[in-house]
């Protein structure tokens, strides 16, 4: 868990100010390294396979659970707070100039993948005017979440969101919607796809003294304007973890999971568009057609407006579906183009082909001119060409993955190239 730096937890607390720094270990392991006595330790963050310590110079040293110093970096203002999870470390700092004039804090982030030494995103952190960190922490699911003191949750995806801070929940909302009482406050522990998890505590401790506190669970709920549906506050907030589980996929176990959340996405949008053709609200249901990501969901769109009797609307959803997707598939072909055009344009290789090619068809050639002559003269050791087995010339691939092959035929011993596209 990761917290503002006046907010430690109990192993962090004790490990402030003290030269000497003791590390349990995954392994139930110890090491110490001590410090010099100018410099203290203000933030700690375990991972797998690593522990950091920001220290009071703006250096973040990094170690390995067995007490390695795997490096040291330079910290661009005071630290705020560290966490880790995995093999995954983010890093908050003030900048030299926060607070501001408003008393808002101008903070920023680092968030590093330790073992492969990359940086996985960085930027400002985006708090509500004059509020506080008050918790950070790297999910289950890739993406990093935090809270201020003004009660508003948010989530940063690297990839999905094309970088931006997204609010999910004000914990303010659930005191309106009496799921929490006016003196109490919400310690976040972990966030899902659904919920939110943490600890109701008095508003005047703010912070969980407990050491087996009591768990309760809410639903998020994105800061929409009041007028708006649960389906379409469901539809904007999945949309986030999808997307952001899009750019993860791996595997086709993965691609598989990512095609089963939009099909739920595009159930959400059926249900909106649904509504909107009852009420008779055209332009809005033809917007929502225009949100789904598959074209068999704008055919289901165009279904959906036929059965309510919509035929002006059904036809230009239809309309924009054979626009929208021939434009894809023409795209597709361009790309395919270049990639074959591109390939043809590495000269070294291309002359060894055009040598064996020609090469192929000299053989060919005097091969030929031998069975003309033997078929004129009538000779019974003549053979018939189709009884010869294909000859095949597999070259090595190309930057782009293309295998090419020169496939030659045995009747008119003509020379065709086939190009494999391997996606």
């Amino acid at each position: 868990m990761g917290q503002g730096k006046n907010m430690h937890t109990s192993m962090i607390g004790a490990l402030v100010g003290l030269p000497s720094l003791p590390v349990a270990c995954a392994c139930m392991q110890e090491f110490d390294h001590f410090l010099t006595a100018s410099c203290v330790s203000q933030a700690v963050a375990v991972g797998t396979t690593f522990v950091a310590v920001a220290t009071s110079k703006r250096m973040l040293r990094l170690f390995s659970t067995s007490s390695i110093q795997l490096r040291v970096v330079m910290l661009q203002g005071p630290v705020l707070c560290i966490h880790g999870m995995l093999d995954q470390l983010a890093v908050l700092c003030h900048s030299p100039t926060s607070p501001g004039a408003d008393g808002s804090q101008d903070v920023h982030f680092q968030w590093l993948n330790v073992d492969s030494k990359a940086m996985i995103a960085s930027g400002p952190v985006c708090l509500s005017p004059a509020a506080k960190l008050e918790w950070l922490q790297l999910t289950d699911h890739g993406l990093l979440a935090m809270m201020d003191s003004a009660g508003i949750v948010s989530l940063y995806s690297p990839g999905g969101t094309a970088g931006h801070w997204t609010p999910v929940l004000d914990i303010n909302s659930l005191e309106k919607d009496k799921k929490m009482h006016k003196r109490d406050w919400f310690w976040p522990v972990a966030i899902t796809k659904e919920d939110i998890i943490g600890v109701l505590v008095k508003e005047e401790k703010r912070y969980p003294d407990a050491q087996m506190p009591v768990m309760s669970k809410f639903p998020l709920s994105m800061p929409l304007l009041a007028g708006c549906s649960t389906e379409e506050e469901a539809f904007v907030r999945n949309t986030l973890f999808t997307d952001h589980q899009a750019t993860l996929v791996a595997d086709e176990d993965d691609e598989a999971a990512v095609d089963a959340a939009r099909v739920q996405l595009e159930r959400t949008l059926l249900q909106q568009m649904n509504v909107a053709c009852t009420q008779k609200k055209l332009a809005r249901a033809l917007d929502l057609a225009k949100m789904f990501s598959s074209e068999k969901g704008v055919i289901a769109a165009t279904t959906l407006a036929n059965r309510h009797k919509l035929s002006n609307l059904a036809e230009r959803i239809d309309l924009y579906r054979q626009t929208r997707f021939r434009e894809e598939e023409e795209e597709e072909e361009i790309e395919y183009e270049e990639v074959e055009e591109v390939s043809y344009r590495q000269p070294a290789a291309n002359k060894r082909r055009r040598e064996e090619v020609e090469e192929v068809e000299e053989e060919q050639d005097s091969g030929q001119q031998d069975d003309d002559e033997d078929d004129h003269s009538g000779s019974p050791s003549a053979k018939s060409t189709a009884d010869t087995p294909p000859v095949y010339i597999l070259l090595a691939r190309t930057e782009y993955e293309t295998l090419e092959r020169f496939d030659v035929c045995q009747h008119c011993n003509v020379v065709s190239i086939k190009i494999f596209q391997k996606f």
